[in-house]
């Protein structure tokens, strides 16, 4: 119980390594003793939810810009707890961190098959496709999500921005005509796709994105 009181306690001071110590500390002695501490109330709660622990010892090594280290024990997390949006972002952005972008791209479009989570994923598409520099991921990641019947109107405008910092404005145009082609009369997409067309002086695609 001094271990997670004091690791808490340093983690708000910005003690960070501390609390770190403190978290590694306290998970052996559940490891080793798991069951007699689960009679203590105050860690009963980690020790029947392990996963707890695991993400705060994830996201304190992702505070500590120690993302090799952060990505096992939030990914551990979230196999316990695959509704958790919070973990998925972390996990995303460690991988980044880590320049690990195809374990990224891969955990996206997956994240794209889970209803709870689909909100959270065209701010994190974007921002893992731009941080990568490589001009073609908006589109694998649409092309994987499309496939799949996991696209949205919402998908396609984050990864058509992407494109356009990448500066791929064509595969941005490609992703918002493939999203219209699927879903005529999303107003997000419209709108988005006729900017990028007058962007480029091509009239005549204003015309035919208007016309859907």
């Amino acid at each position: 119980e001094a271990l997670l009181r004091l690791g808490k306690l340093l983690e708000q001071a910005g003690y960070l390594q501390a609390a770190m110590d403190c978290f590694e500390a306290l998970s052996d002695n559940i490891d080793e003793h798991g069951r007699s501490y689960a009679s203590r109330p105050l860690l009963r709660s980690v020790v029947l939810r392990p996963q707890r622990l695991w993400a705060r010892r994830g996201e304190l090594h992702a505070r500590l810009r120690q993302p090799a280290k952060a990505t096992p024990l939030l990914k551990r997390a979230f196999s316990r707890d695959r509704t958790n949006a919070k973990l998925a972002g972390l996990i995303v952005e460690s991988l980044a961190a880590s320049k690990q972008f195809k374990e990224a791209e891969a955990f996206l479009v997956d994240l794209a098959g889970r209803p709870l989570l689909r909100t959270k994923l065209p701010e994190l598409a974007s921002r893992t496709a731009v941080a990568s520099g490589d001009k073609a991921m908006p589109l694998r990641i649409w092309k994987a999500c499309r496939a799949a019947k996991r696209d949205s109107g919402a998908l396609a405008v984050y990864l058509a921005r992407a494109a356009e910092k990448l500066g791929a404005p064509d595969q941005g145009s490609a992703i918002l005509q493939s999203a219209l082609d699927s879903k005529p009369g999303d107003a997000a997409v419209t709108k988005f796709i006729v900017a990028l067309y007058v962007s480029q002086r091509k009239f005549d695609k204003v015309l035919e994105s208007l016309a859907k």
